[in-house]
Parts: structure tokens; sequence; C-alpha cells
């Protein structure tokens, strides 16, 4: 039996988790909810406004599922590893960073277990970039910009953590990990990546488009790789990342003793399974 913490329980795909979890209820168990939408932290109603409130109660959950916001997961990936918990979640920070967390935050005492971060839950992104982080490693020398528009309905925002995660990670091929990031207004420049958003009045309410261009070559003669994906729910789509990592967390015990700091651990997984395949 797997007992669960889920943080970011308010939002939509903190609501899909649980929905998914109380339907396989001969594998898992919550064990309490964290969000700020909970102003105060209840013992009997197992809701907290913080996941630092969750574990300072003695709560002990065989895992965290954080489906709260990307860019304040450092923090919080902070506080799992003082209470020495492991964790899923969705992170944007720098790999410096993560680093500093696996080596510093860990109790002394008591062995923190692993944590695993992604740039984004979503399967169909992650296959995609997955793509262009190796297609981007084949032009180090004549590399001039990846271009990423993301297409989404009109009443959606775009989750800029997740995107920013990915940036980082293709910037890093280069060096160029530490680049600043700029907005200007539907666009974010971050290094050698540019973020585009474009709104699609055709896409359904949880859809999203992605489509992506590596430019390289001379500056004269440009060429560019270009790839699209669709994707009709985006939720469930995430939903399905999460499952698959923690079906890899329920057969990898050691791995999660060990205390590593997983990163970008869902494509991992992802190469895992299609190495198998028959």
């Amino acid at each position: 039996m797997i007992y669960c913490g889920i943080v970011g329980a308010l939002n939509p795909l903190g609501q899909r988790v649980i929905n998914f979890l109380k339907g396989k209820t001969d594998t898992y168990r919550i064990v309490f909810y964290v969000d700020e939408g909970y102003k105060i932290n209840s013992l009997t109603a197992a809701t907290y406004a913080s996941a630092e409130a969750a574990l300072s109660f003695n709560q002990s959950p065989t895992v965290l599922i954080d489906c709260d916001e990307p860019t304040t997961a450092l923090e919080r990936a902070k506080v799992y590893r003082f209470y020495a918990v492991p964790a899923i979640m969705c992170c944007s920070c720098k790999s410096d960073e993560l680093d500093t967390v696996s080596r510093v935050y860990g109790v002394q005492e008591v062995p923190s277990p692993s944590i695993l971060t992604v740039p984004d839950f979503s399967v169909s992104n992650t296959r995609l970039m997955a793509f262009f982080l190796r297609d981007g490693s084949r032009h180090i020398s004549d590399i001039d910009r990846l271009e990423i528009e993301v297409h989404l309905p009109a009443n959606k925002k775009l989750n800029i953590g997740v995107w920013v995660g990915w940036a980082r990670m293709f910037n890093a091929i280069y060096g160029t990990d530490r680049a600043n990031v700029s907005v200007k207004g539907c666009t974010c420049y971050c290094g050698k990546v540019i973020i585009k958003v474009v709104t699609d009045e055709a896409l359904p309410s949880n859809g999203e488009e992605i489509d992506i261009r590596l430019f390289y070559g001379s500056k004269e003669h440009l060429c560019f790789t270009f790839m699209k994906t669709f994707c009709e729910n985006l939720v469930d789509d995430c939903l399905n990342g999460i499952e698959k990592l923690l079906e890899w967390f329920a057969v990898n015990p050691d791995e999660i003793s060990a205390g590593k700091v997983f990163a970008n651990h869902l494509n991992t997984v992802l190469y895992a399974d299609k190495k198998n395949l028959p």
C-alpha cells in the first residue's frame, strides 16, 4: 500500500490525481491534502495550508505528489528533504539549485529518500522535448535557436514555469542554463529558447498544441527541424505522467532509499518503457 500526500490539492491537476487515487484503493491511500486554499490546518480533515504544516503534524506519507506551481517548487523540495519524505514534483529551478537540495537539505541522522523531479508531467510534451534535446545536442557547433509555440484555448493561461524548465534544460547543452528569463508581451526569452503563446479558439477547453522549430546552420542559410503535438486534454496527459512515475516509484525502493534527486525523470521512465517493448 502506498500512502500519498497531495500538494496542490485544489487545482485541476490535484483534483484529477485525487480522483484517480480514490479509484485505486487497493494500491493507494490519501493521508492528507495540502493547498493554500485551506486557510486553517485541520488534523481531523487532513487538510493543511502548507506541506511543512502537514509534515510537522507527524503525518508520514509513503510519497508526496506535488501538483503545485513549478516556479516555487524549490522551496518545497527543501522542506521534503528536511522531513525525509520522497516526492514526485514538477520543478523549474536550475540544476545547481537541485544539486544543493540533494547535498545540503537532507537530515543527516535520517537519510532523506529520493525526489523525482520533472520539468513537465505531460507525457506528450516530454516525448516532444526529449526529441529536441537529443537533436539539439547534435548541432552544438551551429545551433541558432529553438522556437516553441504554445497554442492554448482562450480561457487558459500559460504555465510559464514548465516551459522555462524545458528551456533551461535545452540551454544547459550549450552551457547557457544560467541565462536570464525575460517576457515581452506574449513571448518569453531564455537563452537560445524563445517561447511564444498563441490563443486558438478552435482548441478544446483543456487542449494544447505545441509547435517547435529548431534552427541551425549558417546565419545566411539557416535550416530547421519542425515538429508539433496536439493534446486534447492536458490535465489527463499530466495524470498519465504521474501514473508512470508512481509505477516506477513502487518497483524501485532501492533507488528511492538512495536519496538522489532525479532530474527529468519522466523522460527516463518513458525511455525505459520503450526499450522494454517486445
